[in-house]
């Protein structure tokens, strides 16, 4: 069993991941109270479940299963950017905690797929030279 793990997801589990000192952090206004709630709790309900398959000593293959399920539950249509990106950073710490990456699933969860592909293409296409840039002094 991996009791580190299942310690780091237990403190995530436990902290108000959507307090007003949360949002004051990232620079935001904060959510709806309403919201807020139903956000920590379908975090709470993510980490119970990677918890107990850490206990239960399922595969890497499974827990990131699972994982990715969780990241389902919560409908990116219900959330501004600030509240998507909010959450995709807290699926990464989970992600972390557990060592999978997910970053692909994350893209697709907040941009849509197309988009993410999209991303991920012009992001890996290889460098080209720099692009010559003219400058003219300024008189004035």
């Amino acid at each position: 069993m991996d009791t580190n793990k299942i310690e780091m997801l237990n403190d995530f589990r436990i902290r108000d991941k959507f307090s007003v000192n949360a949002w004051h952090e990232r620079g935001l206004n904060p959510s709806d109270e309403k919201l807020s709630q139903q956000m920590n709790s379908l975090f709470t309900h993510c980490a119970d479940n990677l918890i107990i398959a850490l206990k239960n000593k399922r595969s890497q293959i499974e827990i990131s299963n699972i994982l990715k399920s969780e990241l389902k539950k919560f409908n990116n249509l219900d959330y501004d950017t600030e509240e998507g990106e909010f959450i995709t950073d807290l699926f990464q710490e989970i992600a972390s905690i557990l060592e999978i990456d997910i970053r692909k699933d994350i893209g697709e969860w907040l941009y849509g797929s197309l988009a993410s592909t999209l991303l991920k293409d012009f992001l890996s296409q290889p460098k080209k030279g720099a692009i010559e840039t003219l400058s003219q002094p300024c008189t004035k």
